[in-house]
């Protein structure tokens, strides 16, 4: 089990907008049953998103997860602002 955490890009505070912080974790919910790793739990904060995930039955490496993760949320991003949504790393 990893504990992960990703931050917005300069800490913005995004997911004070409820439709957007939704939409995330709609996403992450969609891509768990897609990709089929385990997920613990998980926490959105205003700038920022915690989770513990396991690989489970996708055999994918976290790395994936994770980045599929951020690539599926920057695009909901962009019907909300512009440019990069999460830090780099």
């Amino acid at each position: 089990v990893y504990f992960v955490t990703i931050n917005v890009e300069g800490r913005r505070t995004l997911f004070y907008n409820k439709e957007f912080a939704q939409a995330v974790i709609d996403c992450l919910i969609n891509l768990r049953e897609k990709m089929q790793f385990n997920l613990y739990c998980y926490c959105l904060m205003p700038e920022h998103f915690h989770a513990l995930i396991g690989i489970g039955e996708s055999e994918k490496d976290l790395g994936k997860i994770c980045g599929a993760f951020k690539s599926l949320t920057t695009r909901i991003y962009w019907k909300y602002g512009k440019g990069q949504l999460w830090q780099r790393g």
